[in-house]
């Protein structure tokens, strides 16, 4: 092996990519699709890559448990007992219409997405303290807390579903579908209502596996029967939505934890408010009842600080916390690497099926235009066999006139020569006296009558005159009719490539996820698809009107002007013929005669001095004008047609092997959700 050959041969070892491997886990699967999808022969776009990588981000992440209800069912006050510490804000304020989620972190830290999409990191104290203006700036907020239970589970704290904001019933809705979890808190004594019934319906009847009904403020109900009766009618009537349904007080575990008393008597309050909000719109608004609620107030403000532990420790079991707790570890966390590995695959599977709606419709946008070229292709042969024999027709036509008039030209000479005696005087030898003697003889020639013959061939309007006039414009004619075909053929090619082009010299994507760059490069192709697709072969069907023109040009040049002198040219080697033969006939009597032309010979003669060999061949027989022009016509079109086939089959080609790709991601995912893998 030569230097030269090691050379090549180390820089294609150097040049082949190296397929990286995976695991056969959830894992292994994502960064199989991330790589796969966000390899550049994919052209993927900023969305696609953000997508893949959340997914992948997703997998990593702790479960998710979502805490959703309706407006103003105390979500925030549920959470902070959960946590131990007062974390979320209470009651109306601006950020409670905001999904929070709660994460891990080394200590409190508060992190604002912005709309614009800038983040911004806070004291966790200023989560309370949020204007409303600025509160409409933001996308979403994270709350760091380090809280164990937040190693394993985040919490979004979610607007609710009765808000007057529809945004903030989208937003929740759209939650449900990536948490692992699901707590539905509602306050006990309007647990059941209709309108709960419909949200459950509309929003939660396919998450019923994963979601706990929460019954909040349980010791507003003063025996356990009550509280009893009320577990029973949820789950009769709401049976179907929720896998468990448990009964808490957020206020009892509040106390238990040792919360501020002020963060207490503050969610006290706002229940107070709400209380008095809903009684005024009743007809038994009176002082009566006014009195009831603010003295049943006071009764459950009584004993905010408990300072004996095991007072503590009697508070959070009568709080019923922990079958909560219990529910997220033994039901909601069982289920979740399962339902997220489920979440994951069918988010990957949504994403392939995008990517493969994009590039079936790209792979039948470029296929209806190899189908434009195949059907121009298909009519090609039968059309220039149709126009060519038309043409040939025509040409044969004008050859047949050129024959016979040039016949007519022979009959009028022929019937213009006249045949007169010619006296002819010479001289003998002298006798035998010395004195010559003239000899006189008289001779039949045949001479034509020039008068009669420029009478009928060279005047303005001879009929002569007239038909070469005549047989020019059908020359013109007949070169311009070629070239209007050609034109039409084109024409139609380019009408159709003209309707194939315009949906597409705007296309967009219509998913995030679908390629930028991939709709951009349709947009360029459509754009230049005269010079991509067309402009070849209009200059092909220049050339060939060059080549017509060029071939009937010379008929033309003969019949425009030349043809006069050819007639003169003719009519004079006719009186050289006849005036020749008198003196060779004079000269030798014996052997010449006087020669008197024929019609034959005279036509012969016209044949030869219009030079008919060369010129009829281009417009009749098997080698016309026509024939040869559409012969170069059609090889020329086909290799064209050849080579934007080509052009068309690389696009169809990484279309297809696009959807190749998918594929095979797809029976992957597909195979490991068999194998429960």
């Amino acid at each position: 092996m030569t230097l030269l050959e090691q050379f090549i041969q180390a820089y294609k070892e150097g040049s082949e990519v190296i397929q990286p491997t995976f695991d056969e886990n959830l894992l292994g699967l994502l960064d199989l699709c991330r790589y796969t999808l966000s390899n550049e022969k994919f052209l993927p776009s900023k969305e696609l890559k953000e997508s893949l990588e959340g997914l992948r981000q997703r997998a990593l992440e702790p479960m998710k448990v979502a805490i959703i209800g309706q407006f103003s069912a105390g979500k925030s006050t549920f959470l902070n007992a959960i946590l131990s510490k007062p974390i979320l804000p209470t009651g109306i304020t601006p950020v409670t219409s905001k999904i929070c989620h709660l994460r891990y972190g080394e200590e409190f830290s508060l992190e604002v997405i912005l709309e614009d999409g800038r983040t911004e990191f806070h004291k966790i104290e200023n989560l309370k303290t949020i204007e409303e203006d600025h509160t409409r700036k933001i996308k979403q907020l994270t709350v760091y807390a380090p809280v164990e239970l937040l190693k394993e589970v985040t919490f979004l704290d979610t607007p609710g579903f009765n808000s007057q904001n529809e945004r903030d019933t989208k937003v929740t809705s759209e939650v449900l579908e990536e948490v692992d979890g699901i707590i539905w808190l509602t306050l006990i004594d309007n647990a059941g209502k209709q309108s709960e019934l419909e949200i459950l319906q509309n929003h939660l009847s396919k998450y019923a596996t994963k979601s706990l009904c929460v019954l909040n403020q349980k010791d507003k109900f003063d025996s356990p029967e009550e509280i009893e009766n009320t577990v029973s009618y949820v789950k009769n009537r709401f049976g179907e939505f929720f896998a468990e349904v448990i009964p808490v007080s957020s206020k009892l575990a509040l106390q238990a934890k040792g919360f501020d008393k002020g963060e207490i008597a503050q969610e006290e309050l706002w229940q107070l408010s709400r209380e008095l909000i809903q009684l005024s719109s009743t007809k038994e608004f009176n002082k009566e009842k006014i009195l009831g609620l603010i003295m049943e107030h006071e009764r459950r403000v009584e004993g905010f600080c408990v300072e004996d532990s095991q007072k503590a420790m009697r508070l959070y079991e009568e709080s019923n916390f922990k079958p909560v707790l219990s529910f997220i570890h033994h039901s909601i966390r069982p289920q979740a690497l399962s339902a997220k590995e489920f979440a994951l695959k069918r988010e990957l599977l949504k994403t392939i099926e995008i990517l493969r709606i994009q590039y079936e419709n790209f792979h039948g946008i470029y296929e209806k235009l190899e189908g434009v070229f195949k059907s121009y292709e298909e009519n090609l042969e039968s059309s220039l066999r149709e126009l060519k024999n038309s043409h040939r027709q025509e040409l044969h036509l004008i050859a047949q006139d050129i024959r016979y008039h040039l016949e007519n030209i022979a009959e009028i000479l022929f019937r213009h020569i006249r045949k007169e005696d010619r006296l002819h005087l010479s001289k003998r030898s002298k006798a035998l006296f010395g004195i010559a003697s003239i000899h006189q003889r008289t001779l039949l020639v045949a001479r034509l009558d020039k008068d009669r013959i420029n009478e009928e061939l060279f005047l303005g309007d001879s009929k002569n005159v007239r038909f070469f006039k005549a047989l020019q414009f059908k020359i013109r004619r007949a070169a311009e009719k070629m070239e209007s075909s050609f034109e039409g053929l084109l024409r139609h090619l380019e009408q159709e490539i003209k309707l194939w082009q315009e949906p597409y010299e705007l296309a967009r994507k219509r998913h995030p996820l679908g390629s930028d760059s991939a709709h951009s490069n349709l947009r360029k192709f459509a754009a230049k698809s005269y010079e991509m697709l067309l402009k070849d072969f209009t200059k092909h069907q220049h050339e060939m009107a060059t080549f017509v023109h060029a071939e009937l040009g010379s008929l033309l040049a003969l019949f425009s002007g030349a043809h006069e002198k050819m007639l003169e040219l003719a009519i004079l080697r006719l009186e050289e013929r006849m005036e020749s033969s008198i003196l060779r006939h004079l000269n030798n009597p014996a052997d010449f005669s006087i020669y008197h032309p024929s019609l034959d010979e005279i036509r012969t003669l016209l044949e030869e001095s219009f030079a008919l060999h060369t010129y009829l061949p281009k417009i009749e027989g098997e080698g016309t004008v026509a024939d040869r022009a559409y012969q170069k016509m059609f090889a020329g079109s086909h290799q064209l047609l050849e080579e934007k086939h080509t052009i068309i089959k690389e696009r169809l080609t990484t279309m297809q092997e696009r959807l190749a790709t998918l594929e095979s991601l797809k029976e992957k995912i597909l195979s490991t959700a068999k194998n429960g893998g």
